[in-house]
C-alpha cells in the first residue's frame, strides 16, 4: 500500500509539472510563432514596396515647408556662399532627401498591414538591405511572362518558375509554397513587357525565419524534458522522506490491528473453554451457552479478517498462486449456501460454465464467493432471488515465472456477479459497501449481523489478483457486486 502511495505521490507530482512546463512552453512558441509571422509580413511589405518602386517617392507626411527657416534677410545659408560651395551643399541636401525618402518608407511605422499583421516584428531601417525575394509575371490566361531572381541566389530561374506555376495553380492571394512566403498583386513588375490584366507574384524567401522558429521549438521542448528528468530523480530520491511519517503512523496502525487480534484470542478461547464445561453440566440445549458460541464465531471471524487485511497490506504479501478449475471451486462454494437458502425462503440462481481454468489462489477466489453469498443473502428479504454469475472474459499469460513447463500458457480472466434484491436502496454507484467498518445502517445496530468488513476482504482479495471490484443498483430494487480477476 505504500508503494502505491508513493507511486500515486510521484506521478501526481510530475503530471503538475508537466503540466506547468507544458503550458509554459506553449505560450512562448505561440508568442515566438506571432512575432515571426509579424516580421514575415512586414518584410514582405517591404519587398512589395521595393518591388513597385514606392520607396523612392515616399514624401514624409507633415513636413516643415523649407521657407520657414529662412534667415531675416530672407536668404537661404546656402545662397550666400560661393558658387562652388552652394553647388557642394545643393548636392549633399539632395542626397540627403532621397536617403529620408527610402528611409522613412521603410521604418516599422509606416509598413501597412499584410496577411499576418505587423506591430512588433523584428524589422529596422537596415531590413530592405536583407530580405531575400523573388517575383513572376503571369498574363491574364496564367502564361509565365517573366521571372526575376536578382534579389535572390538560393534558387534559379527554372526552379523559380515551377514554384511560380505551383503557385498560381492554388488561386490565393497569399499562402505559403515550401520555404516561401508569395503575394499576389495586380500589374505586372519587375519585367519589361507590361501586359494588360497581368499579375506579378512575389515570393519572400522565410527559410531563416522559420529553421530560427524550429530551432527555438527543439531547444525548449530538449530543456524542458530535461528539467522534468531532474524533477523526476529529485522526487524519486526524496518521496520517501516525504512519506516517513505516513509509513511509520501506518506500521504502527498494523501492529496494533495484529497485536490486538492475538490478545482477543487468548480470552475468547478460555471463554470457548469455560462455555463447554458449563454445556456439560447444564446441557447442550441451553439458549445462554448457544448465544455465547455464536459471539465467539463472530469475534474469531472479525480477528481473523482484521490480520488477513493486515497481511494483504504488507509490501509482497504474495498469494499461493496456481492453476485450478475455478468452475468446479465457484460451484462449491455456492452449493454450500443451499442450506441457508432453503431456510430463509430464498431462491439461488447459478451460472456457472463447466471446465474454465485460472491462475490465483483457490483459496482466496472460494473466500470471495462466500462473503458475497454470505452478504446478498442477510439483506435479500424472503421469498426474493440470489443469483451467482461466472464468466470467462478472455485468456491471459501465465504471470509467474515459477509455473512448469508442462502447464497451460494460457488461462481466463474472470469475471465473477452476484446479484441479490434489497429494499431501500438507491440507483447508481455503491462502491463505498467496499469500505472497510461501512455499514448501510447508520445506527450500526443491523439485525443482520456482520462488522461491515467482509465486502472489504472481497475488494483486497481481487486487488491482489490484479482486478477489481464494483457494486451498483441499477433500479433501485437490486444489488449487483461485479468482481473482476486478472
Amino acid at each position: 500500500m505504500l508503494r502505491t502511495l508513493r507511486r500515486k505521490f510521484i506521478a501526481v507530482s510530475m503530471a503538475s509539472m508537466g503540466a506547468v512546463l507544458a503550458l509554459i512552453i506553449t505560450i512562448m512558441n505561440i508568442s515566438n510563432y506571432i512575432s515571426m509571422r509579424d516580421t514575415m509580413s512586414q518584410r514582405m511589405n517591404i519587398a512589395q514596396s521595393v518591388l513597385k518602386g514606392e520607396d523612392r517617392i515616399f514624401k514624409k507626411d507633415g513636413m516643415e515647408s523649407p521657407e520657414e527657416f529662412l534667415p531675416p534677410e530672407g536668404k537661404r545659408p546656402e545662397e550666400s556662399m560661393p558658387p562652388d560651395q552652394q553647388k557642394t551643399q545643393e548636392s549633399i541636401t539632395d542626397k540627403n532627401k532621397s536617403q529620408e525618402s527610402v528611409t522613412g518608407r521603410n521604418r516599422p511605422e509606416n509598413i501597412q498591414d499584410g496577411l499576418f499583421g505587423g506591430g512588433f516584428g523584428k524589422v529596422n531601417m537596415e531590413t530592405r538591405f536583407d530580405i531575400r525575394y523573388f517575383s513572376a509575371v503571369f498574363d491574364e490566361g496564367g502564361n509565365l511572362l517573366s521571372v526575376d531572381v536578382s534579389n535572390i541566389a538560393s534558387i534559379g530561374e527554372e526552379g523559380a518558375g515551377e514554384l511560380a506555376a505551383a503557385a498560381y495553380r492554388q488561386k490565393k492571394s497569399e499562402a505559403r509554397e515550401r520555404n516561401y512566403l508569395y503575394r499576389v498583386i495586380e500589374g505586372s513588375y519587375g519585367t519589361d513587357a507590361p501586359a494588360e490584366g497581368a499579375k506579378t507574384y512575389i515570393f519572400l524567401d522565410i527559410s531563416r525565419e522559420f529553421s530560427s522558429f524550429l530551432s527555438y521549438l527543439i531547444i525548449s521542448v530538449i530543456v524542458s524534458a530535461a528539467g522534468m528528468l531532474i524533477v523526476f530523480l529529485l522526487i524519486l530520491l526524496l518521496s520517501k522522506a516525504v512519506m516517513k511519517p505516513v509509513a511509520e503512523s501506518y506500521e504502527k496502525q498494523k501492529r496494533f490491528i495484529t497485536d490486538a487480534s492475538h490478545e482477543i484470542k487468548t480470552p475468547l478461547a478460555i471463554i470457548g473453554a469455560n462455555a463447554e464445561v458449563l454445556e456439560m453440566d447444564i446441557g447442550e440445549d441451553n439458549e445462554w451457552i448457544n448465544s455465547i458460541r455464536r459471539q465467539i464465531g463472530r469475534l474469531t471471524g472479525l480477528t481473523e479478517k482484521l490480520v488477513f487485511l493486515s497481511k494483504m497490506d504488507e509490501e509482497g504479501s504474495a498469494l499461493s498462486f496456481a492453476p485450478f478449475d475455478v468452475s468446479r471451486a465457484v460451484s462449491e462454494a455456492a452449493d454450500s449456501f443451499d442450506p441457508v437458502c432453503e431456510a430463509k425462503g430464498l431462491t439461488l440462481e447459478k451460472n456457472i460454465p463447466e471446465g474454465i481454468i485460472y491462475y490465483g489462489d483457490e483459496e482466496r477466489v472460494t473466500q470471495v464467493v462466500s462473503l458475497l453469498l454470505d452478504n446478498a443473502m442477510k439483506y435479500t428479504p424472503s421469498g426474493k432471488n440470489v443469483s451467482i454469475a461466472l464468466s470467462s472474459v478472455k485468456e491471459k499469460k501465465i504471470p509467474s515465472k515459477n509455473a512448469a513447463a508442462d502447464q497451460k500458457k494460457y488461462y481466463s480472466q474472470l469475471k465473477l456477479t452476484v446479484k441479490n434484491n434489497a429494499d431501500d436502496i438507491e440507483a447508481g454507484d455503491h462502491d463505498i459497501l467496499f469500505e472497510r467498518f461501512y455499514r448501510a445502517d447508520k445506527s450500526r445496530n443491523s439485525k443482520t449481523g456482520g462488522h461491515g468488513i467482509g465486502l472489504s476482504v472481497v475488494r483486497a482479495i481481487a486487488e491482489a489478483h490484479r482486478g477489481s471490484a464494483h457494486a451498483k443498483s441499477a433500479d433501485g430494487q437490486t444489488m449487483e457486486f461485479t468482481i473482476r480477476l486478472n
